[in-house]
């Protein structure tokens, strides 16, 4: 092969092959297979207690099983892929484009503070001692129950998710500003009385926009990798703060002391009981029908957001705990894997039904990773979609929607609130990032 075909093969896979391509909905579908997979594989024997880790034996494999397990991943995997790549053959809007990073951040930040601020005053106001029993009996859980979940004020905390990420991220490239501080702490605040996932969209957030970043900045590969363990040191020391915080009580009734020792033990139960439903499932389809007759209200509930669809038909409802009858999984635990709980809704029908979500998602993803301004942060939400499939169905959740067109929101009117308000937003813009707005933003090339 010659020296002009190696370059033009060379290039062909940078275009195809980046960092972005860890972070992408598709890649990360089969990542959080994988680590699935793995907790639940892993023979832990007495180190983690059967009640902690969820169950007693893993479920036995059939050759039957791990083909349908294997067929179930690789066919969502492709529609992922599919979707993704014909997003990015749609155009971008141009003015989105003019719309620099920062008024992004700080409309990002307005929302997180507001949403953060309301979540915490109307938990006082309802339920004023759960937050001081959440602190003295670390049962955060408890504060999350007091918000409604239905759409509101409330919902905005969640721009906390991409508002910290960004922070975090400007924080690692040692820019220290107070709104930097002030977005970790927001997020923080959030997922104390949300959940896990909110530092999970906000990791995956970070972790696309060093891709982003690193891709246009010569680093060896040593600081890399540094970067990398450095971030994943990080994010298992906040979610050991935030397992501590919200679980503690239950795992010191096993005798589990260290919030270190409480954090990996939850991974694995996290990880691993979905994987025992899912195996347990995939053992047994030819047993189920192929198309229940809840299947056509099913697809109500799985395709409308969860905030214009009313309450599952009981149809649904039981569909989605059929798999409870062939393995022993505990009650506390209700995300336990998408192929469990739909095929008992759906059938075979699933693939069809769950197909068209995963291609509209991979489309957004796909579309949204061709802008050079945060806009791409819209495609890192919709990948934490599929970063969960091993796990629970979000993509009608009413928190990834908003995520979502609030970045689409701003991507479209953004451009034209300076006008709007005669110079403020600007100037309040300025206020909060002097420096970042002297030096000016850089743009990262649009992928091709």
């Amino acid at each position: 092969m010659s020296a002009v075909a190696r370059a033009s093969v060379r290039g062909r896979v940078r275009r195809h092959f980046t960092l972005e391509t860890a972070v992408r909905p598709h890649t990360l579908l089969l990542v959080g297979a994988c680590l699935s997979l793995l907790a639940w594989a892993v023979p832990w024997g007495g180190a983690i207690p059967a009640p902690v880790r969820g169950f007693v034996r893993t479920e036995p494999l059939t050759l039957h099983g791990a083909l349908f397990l294997l067929a179930w991943y690789a066919f969502f995997f492709a529609v992922a892929l599919g979707g993704f790549e014909l997003g990015r053959r749609i155009p971008v809007l141009r003015r989105a484009e003019r719309v620099p990073w920062e008024s992004y951040y700080v409309f990002l930040s307005i929302l997180g503070l507001a949403g953060t601020a309301y979540s915490y005053a109307y938990v006082a106001a309802k339920s004023p001692h759960a937050l001081s029993e959440a602190f003295l009996h670390h049962q955060f859980n408890a504060v999350r129950l007091v918000l409604p979940y239905s759409s509101g004020p409330q919902t905005l905390r969640y721009a906390t998710c991409l508002g910290g990420a960004i922070a975090i991220f400007e924080l690692g490239r040692l820019r220290f500003r107070a709104i930097h501080v002030v977005n970790v702490l927001l997020l923080l605040l959030s997922a104390a009385i949300a959940s896990r996932a909110s530092l999970i969209v906000a990791a995956i957030a970070v972790a696309g926009l060093a891709a982003r970043h690193l891709h246009n900045v010569r680093m060896h590969v040593r600081t890399v990798v540094g970067m990398l363990l450095l971030g994943l040191v990080t994010l298992f020391l906040a979610l050991s703060l935030l397992s501590y915080s919200r679980d503690a009580d239950f795992y010191r009734s096993y005798g589990v002391r260290d919030p270190l020792v409480m954090n990996v033990d939850g991974i694995v139960r996290y990880l691993g009981i979905p994987f025992q439903a899912a195996v347990a499932v995939s053992n047994r389809v030819t047993r189920w029908p192929a198309a229940p007759a809840s299947a056509a209200a099913g697809a109500r509930v799985y395709l409308l957001p969860t905030y214009v669809s009313k309450s599952a038909p009981a149809s649904v409802v039981r569909g989605e705990n059929r798999y409870a009858k062939i393995v022993a999984i505990p009650a506390s635990q209700t995300t336990n894997s998408v192929l469990a709980m739909t095929y008992g809704v759906f059938g075979a029908v699933a693939f069809a039904v769950l197909g068209l979500a995963v291609l509209v998602a991979g489309v957004i993803a796909g579309h949204a990773s061709r802008y050079r301004s945060y806009v791409f942060l819209a495609g890192l939400v919709v990948a934490y979609c599929l970063a969960e499939w091993w796990r629970t169905y979000v993509l009608n959740q009413g928190f990834i929607h908003f995520l979502v067109l609030a970045v689409a929101f701003w991507a479209v009117v953004g451009s034209s609130v300076d006008r709007w308000t005669g110079g403020l937003w600007s100037r309040f813009t300025s206020l909060l990032l002097p420096e970042d707005r002297r030096q000016g933003w850089r743009r990262a090339p649009r992928r091709p």
